[in-house]
């Protein structure tokens, strides 16, 4: 790996990269503005890259970095990694009209896994300085030398000032690896040559291609973009999506049902659960991964009989699909229906744990520290505990929960059974009136799985399952504070700071335990 010496580049850099955009080459003309945008409600990120571009530059509208910022989140959002850095940029400089360094990192983080050689180039560049991250000089050098082998104009910028050493003899042929990324996408813009989602959803004769493109318009059409959303017509998406083969369009059709945002009746209004158990059963057939969903509607009794026996077969299903979710949606119902052994139930955590399922690893690593129905192993209790640690990005590493040893210790008199599952059977209300934000997240729960969403910068169905966590329990102060952090990646600044009172409300100190739904990884 080459050697930078970074005491005098950093202003240099972001000079250059900052600069980077109106430096580039007459373009042809484009649709009007108004056309773009519309394309940009209807899921199409290029359409929200252009806009942004056109704002940030001020191409034949008046220049205005805090539009182009919000516009630049929306297209990251839709996997545009080229905006992904730009929004990086702008909160680095404080641009875009707010500084936020940490956030920026995470933007650049974004860019760089969608393939975007000056994300990976700043990232490996706040990595070196310890620029909003933790100081890593050699993960900064790996990922500097992966944006300059891809072509970031960073580092080239450098490279031009003498400031880089030049690229050696030598680099061209390991950097031939980094091609099949761009040969991977090829196939895809052949089987989709149509370009619009919507037309491609309508009209693809790639059922497969057809049915993502009906899938992204779905979500960004249940987005609250300040317009309160099109739930109606993102059911239409979802539903074609369902019908053309995506379990993930089945799932997003069902939780619309699920949160009552489409088909709820009576006063007050109920979700209606029967068509959302309808969606889940269509996306089990299609994906054993998806079965959990289903699954939970036999264990809750929600649109389909209450059947644990169904609900344990769907549980394993999912599980040997999908050893994340599915294996800790499986051990959170054996644990709490009483239905598997303390043995099992610790293997079914710690094979999630090891499938990078972070809540997971905690439930894993209480386990084995407390001896809860298997020999006590605080060593491998420590080491699943650090690993959850380093998925989620905690630093420091918080100390695992004693709260059920201590519960023990303290039991009034009645039962044998955990008295913490005791206290929210027999007083659920009192439990939702009032959370703490330090209780561990069960695996395998809406918010669990919302948060792995967000972990991977996938915000829209991320915000969904935060929406449906806090739904289903209103004094969580967790699936609040998650969502006050959605809500800001998204731009929507006025959610944003409404979710994070409520989250203050119930737990004042909510959001510095939570504080990774800001920062992230």
């Amino acid at each position: 790996m080459a050697r930078y010496g970074f005491s005098a580049l950093f202003a240099a850099l972001f000079a250059a990269l900052l600069g980077a955009a109106s430096a580039t080459a007459a373009e042809p003309p484009k649709p009007s503005l108004a056309a773009q945008q519309a394309a940009c409600t209807r899921g199409d990120g290029r359409a929200c890259f252009d806009v942004a571009d056109r704002l940030e530059r001020g191409t034949g509208v008046a220049r205005d970095e805090v539009r182009a910022l919000t516009f630049h989140i929306r297209a990251c959002a839709l996997k545009q990694g080229e905006s992904c850095y730009h929004a990086g940029t702008l909160l680095d400089s404080a641009s875009g009209g707010q500084q936020d360094i940490p956030r920026a990192k995470q933007f650049y983080r974004k860019g760089c896994d969608l393939n975007s050689a000056d994300g990976c180039f700043s990232l490996g560049f706040a990595y070196r300085l310890g620029e909003g991250v933790a100081r890593n000089e050699a993960l900064g050098t790996s990922l500097m030398d992966k944006g300059c082998a891809m072509g970031s104009r960073g580092c080239k910028f450098l490279r031009d000032k003498g400031l880089l050493p030049p690229r050696a003899a030598t680099a061209p042929a390991p950097a031939r690896p980094a091609a099949p990324p761009a040969g991977r996408t090829a196939p895809a813009a052949a089987k989709n040559p149509m370009g619009d989602p919507e037309t491609s959803c309508r009209s693809n004769p790639d059922k497969e291609a057809a049915a993502s493109s009906c899938e992204t318009i779905g979500i960004t059409m249940a987005m609250d973009l300040g317009d309160g959303g099109n739930p109606v017509a993102a059911l239409w998406y979802h539903d074609r999506a369902c019908t053309l083969g995506n379990a993930s369009g089945c799932v997003s059709a069902g939780i619309l049902y699920m949160l009552g945002q489409v088909g709820a009746k009576g006063n007050p209004p109920k979700p209606d659960h029967v068509k959302a158990f309808g969606y889940n059963r269509r996306a089990c057939d299609l994906d054993p991964g998806e079965c959990w969903w289903v699954a939970n509607n036999y264990w809750k009794g929600e649109g389909v009989a209450l059947n644990l026996a169904t609900a344990e077969a769907l549980y394993r299903r999912s599980c040997k699909a999908s050893p994340d979710y599915g294996c800790s949606s499986t051990a959170y119902f054996l644990d709490k229906t009483k239905r598997g052994q303390p043995g099992e139930i610790a293997a079914l955590y710690e094979q999630a744990c090891k499938s990078n399922e972070a809540a997971a690893c905690r439930e894993a690593a209480a386990i084995y520290q407390n001896g809860k129905g298997v020999a006590m192993d605080r060593g491998k209790a420590e080491s699943l505990r650090q690993l959850g640690c380093m998925m989620t990005g905690e630093e420091p590493c918080p100390p695992l929960d004693p709260a059920p040893a201590a519960a023990q210790a303290v039991a009034p008199k009645p039962s044998p059974a955990p008295p913490a599952a005791t206290a929210r059977q027999a007083a659920p209300a009192t439990a939702q009136a009032k959370r703490s934000a330090r209780e561990p997240v069960a695996p395998g729960s809406a918010l669990a799985r919302g948060i792995a969403l967000y972990r991977e910068k996938d915000f829209q169905p991320a915000l969904a399952l935060f929406l449906a966590a806090a739904k289903q329990d209103p004094g969580d102060p967790r699936a609040y504070a998650y969502l006050a952090g959605t809500y800001d990646w998204l731009g929507m600044s006025v959610e944003s700071r409404m979710a994070a009172d409520t989250a203050r409300r119930i737990d004042p100190d909510a959001l510095s335990i939570v504080q990774f739904a800001f920062g992230g990884p």
